[in-house]
């Protein structure tokens, strides 16, 4: 995506910078001009609701034009001005933003409210006033967090994880580094504050949707019983790539006779010393298998990381840079708006071109990590983009937060670009023939679960997880057999089979099924992603469901004028 919609590189002198300065614009154009206000054949327009009423985002001149008279009378936009001076901000040396905030008027009644307000808060309330209800599996609110690794930690500045309407105290800021336990706490918090109404120790039994009516019909089996539930709306909200551990099956696993679990499993290195653990092999290069590295160590631990392919290494320092996601210590609610209302292909390459202007300045940085025999690929190099492992991989990156000086000072063995291929009675073989003896193996290669449609029945009540769909086009997901069907009532594998595939990004660079109403399936949100996501677009999804409840949900504008 990057390569083929690069930066636009503007003539240096093609805006005046003291034209900024008036709350007027210098043109108003007409609807036959309005190609003409964008420039030469790089321009995008990025609509959060706003007048698809889909989260979108076109590019080039005369698509955003056609796009805007498509939804504009549709949506009854009248008057549009800007609010307030715009702020000139030469972001690099050939690319120029403008940045100003636009009011309009409508005359359609999704975007109006029909004039009511809505109080946020209040038992059994959510935004703007909406009747909600909560189903967790867990006994206890947080304990989402809390039953992770003792040692886990945010590799983000903690501003950039704030809750909406409630932001992490004083003492917690960076560069502290939220631990599991500040996350299980303010879990706790936000649904007293809010008196947000849960249900906790809740299985979801078979859960299914009744397309006349629109309504969905759930069932939680709960300590004190089983509690009926009847919604307009559903939301899915277990995570993306979190449900399904995915550890490789190889040959010969009955025989190791060592500890064998996976990153999910592992509490504390002290309860590997507790069963007699003296060595560990730890298999990834990523958050969690250097949280867990820096941990055996401390525990006196013999350690070796075993690296299987080039790992992208971001110090902690570049993120907390004001310049960076650091931005967000001088404003939460301004950061969001500058780095979420930014196309995905502009925002990742300007991430980009930030860290290797970094990584430019200390070149030698990973010198001593690279000598040790890890493959560490660093912000430098063209293919080492942030953005692409957040949104394409879902990880596959170490923010850099100190466990790279135990290896690069010996105090932790690597063994690098090799597979393991089976287990022995002492540790486990690889592919380049050697074996590894070690009391203890953990797994730190994530998940199995690249979309949600792959765990969407299960975690509804029905069968086990589907198998992972990611070999499937989006074509083929959205016109299998299951989809064909006129059955009033879907159950869990009907339901799944309808779902959008979730993650990763479109020819448009937008999150794909997030977010956002689904082709085929009515009523059903996924909420997932991270914090800062979590942040902004709860209001998005917020305002979908409102719009809908009070009758006024326009239909989502997905088409692509041909121009």
């Amino acid at each position: 995506m990057m390569a083929e919609q690069p930066l636009p590189a503007l003539e240096p002198d093609l805006i005046d910078p003291v034209t900024m300065a008036d709350d007027e614009p210098t043109v108003r154009p007409e609807h036959g001009d309005t190609p003409d206000c964008f420039y030469a054949s790089q321009a995008y327009w990025k609509d959060q609701l706003a007048l698809t009423y889909h989260l979108r985002t076109f590019n080039t001149p005369s698509v955003i034009a056609a796009a805007l008279l498509e939804t504009a009378p549709p949506r009854g936009l009248g008057e549009v001005s800007v609010d307030g001076a715009a702020v000139f901000i030469p972001a690099t040396p050939t690319l120029q933003l403008i940045d100003c905030g636009i009011t309009s008027r409508t005359s359609s009644p999704a975007a109006t409210g029909k004039g009511k307000s809505y109080r946020v808060g209040g038992a059994a309330e959510g935004t703007w006033g909406g009747e909600s209800v909560m189903a967790e599996r867990n006994p206890r609110v947080g304990d989402n967090w809390a039953h992770r690794y003792d040692c886990m930690r945010f590799h983000v500045p903690t501003s950039f994880c704030d809750f909406p309407f409630m932001p992490y105290g004083p003492d917690l800021r960076s560069p502290h580094l939220l631990s599991r336990d500040d996350l299980a706490e303010q879990v706790k918090r936000y649904v007293a504050t809010f008196q947000l109404n849960i249900i906790t120790s809740a299985h979801i039994q078979p859960t299914h949707y009744d397309q006349t009516t629109q309504q969905w019909q759930i069932k939680l089996q709960t300590p004190s019983g089983q509690k009926p539930a009847v919604a307009k709306h559903l939301v899915l909200a277990s995570g993306i790539a979190s449900q399904q551990r995915y550890v490789p099956s190889l040959p010969n696993q009955e025989t190791y006779q060592g500890i064998n679990i996976h990153s999910t499993q592992y509490q504390n290195a002290r309860k590997l010393v507790d069963q007699a653990a003296k060595t560990v092999l730890i298999i990834g290069s990523a958050n969690t298998a250097f949280d867990i590295l820096e941990d055996c160590h401390a525990a006196g631990l013999q350690i070796t990381m075993v690296v299987r392919s080039l790992t992208y290494i971001v110090p902690i320092e570049y993120l907390l840079d004001k310049r960076s996601l650091g931005a967000y210590d001088f404003g939460v609610e301004a950061a969001d708006r500058l780095f979420l209302s930014l196309p995905s292909v502009i925002d990742s390459q300007l991430g980009d071109g930030l860290m290797k202007l970094f990584s430019s300045q200390e070149s030698y940085r990973y010198d001593a990590l690279a000598a040790t025999g890890f493959p560490v690929r660093d912000s430098s190099h063209r293919e080492s983009v942030l953005m692409h492992n957040l949104l394409e991989r879902a990880g596959g990156h170490y923010v850099d937060i100190g466990g790279t000086k135990l290896l690069s000072k010996g105090k932790a063995g690597v063994k690098a670009n090799v597979e393991p291929t089976g287990y022995t009675a002492t540790g486990l073989q690889f592919s380049d023939g050697s074996t590894l003896d070690a009391d203890a193996v953990v797994w730190c290669t994530g998940f199995a679960d690249r979309h949600v449609r792959d765990t969407t029945a299960s975690i509804l009540g029905g069968g086990a997880a589907t198998a992972p769909s990611s070999n499937l086009s989006d074509v083929d997901k959205n016109n299998t057999d299951a989809t064909a069907g006129t059955t009033p009532i879907l159950g869990p594998d009907e339901i799944a089979a309808r779902v959008d595939a979730t993650w990763g990004v479109d020819a448009e660079g937008e999150i794909r099924g997030m977010w956002k109403r689904h082709r085929l399936l009515d009523n059903f949100w996924i909420m997932g992603g991270f914090t800062q996501q979590h942040r902004w677009h709860s209001r998005t999804l917020a305002v979908q469901i409102k719009a809908a409840l009070e009758g006024v949900l326009p239909l989502a504008y997905r088409d692509t004028p041909r121009v």
